[in-house]
């Protein structure tokens, strides 16, 4: 196995229909729910530009079990957000969600060459 998997996944603010099972609804409201209390004051520089991210790409270290590195991105995907850094924990890095719960929520695996690369461009 891998240390790291490198997902895309779309807003889940962005969804506009209901989810097909039950256990994925429980653990999207759960998202929604736990980012909405705890991101305004997680990341001051990037809370205001939330709502305008269509999907992310997320580093997870699987030892870890932990997502470590994010990037949203615009509807013209143009990358917006890249956290965390020394004044913003994240999006995504500040939870304890799993691989699996990634999957249930409809993430699909990239290249780290992808995610390497817009890191890379956002932070210069």
């Amino acid at each position: 196995m891998c240390e790291y998997t490198y997902i895309k996944i779309n807003n889940i603010k962005d969804k506009t229909s209901n989810p097909s099972n039950g256990l994925k609804k429980v653990i999207e409201e759960s998202v929604i729910r736990i980012q909405s209390t705890f991101i305004p004051k997680a990341n001051p520089d990037f809370e205001h530009l939330f709502d305008s991210v269509h999907y992310w790409i997320i580093e997870y270290n699987n030892e870890k079990k932990a997502a470590l590195r994010e990037i949203g991105f615009n509807k013209s995907d143009q990358p917006i957000i890249a956290m965390p850094d020394e004044r913003n924990h994240g999006y995504w890095t500040d939870n304890n969600l799993t691989i699996d719960d990634y999957k249930s929520l409809g993430s699909l695996k990239i290249e780290k060459q992808e995610f390497e690369k817009n890191w890379l461009a956002f932070k210069k």
